[in-house]
């Protein structure tokens, strides 16, 4: 399935979400946080493919599929479940550290290969600041990227997913869904960072959170 949003007076397509769910075992399994989202997705009628990383070879092998599929003709959306912080996010049960840098440089060629086009929700405590390591590429990592600025509890992190979700099927753009999650969450908790923003931001003309 192909869905369309304005984001920015830009136009987004995927044609599925690419769920990495990289919690440790047990909470992945106690949280149901990617299995929720997924109820949601075939609610909404959207394609999905989910791909449980215990490790970071399996995060790097995980956005191999997606570039792999971009390439074809595949985009994606990708939502990133998984501990996240000021300087990386933990993977699987040995919370293996990968730095946001490192993260930004998987997104780098799916971007190009998606023709600039690709959306990353990162279902994370503090996943904004993956734009402030995304400095390390030389393209354009992502074309829109959502994450929150403080840390998340569980139940709000699924309660986002499904709000994020249902305003792309809506074609609800990223300033208005921010506006909805203002509403519910309080000002400044979840935000979101376009194409457009992130080239000024690069330039220094522009700051990364509203005051």
């Amino acid at each position: 399935m192909t869905a369309t949003t304005d984001l920015a007076s830009l136009d987004a397509e995927f044609d599925y979400v690419a769920v990495i769910d990289c919690l440790p075992l047990v909470q992945r399994r106690t949280s149901r946080l990617s299995h929720s989202l997924m109820d949601v997705l075939h609610g909404l009628g959207y394609s999905f493919t989910t791909f449980p990383c215990d490790t970071i070879e399996a995060v790097r092998k995980a956005h191999g599929r997606i570039l792999w599929d971009a390439k074809e003709g595949r985009g994606a959306v990708i939502d990133i479940i998984c501990h996240g912080n000021e300087r990386e996010v933990g993977i699987g049960d040995r919370s293996e550290r990968l730095p946001w840098p490192d993260l930004a440089k998987m997104w780098e060629p799916i971007n190009a290969a998606m023709s600039g086009r690709l959306l990353v929700l990162m279902s994370t405590c503090e996943g904004i600041n993956a734009i402030k390591a995304s400095a390390a590429t030389l393209g354009e990592p992502f074309f829109g990227l959502i994450g929150t600025k403080e840390k998340q509890p569980v139940e709000t992190a699924r309660q986002i997913n499904e709000l994020f979700f249902k305003s792309l099927g809506q074609g609800v753009d990223i300033a208005r869904f921010i506006e909805d999650a203002e509403r519910t969450w309080g000002d400044n908790f979840v935000r979101g960072i376009t194409a457009q923003f992130w080239r000024g931001l690069k330039a220094g003309k522009l700051g990364l959170f509203r005051e």
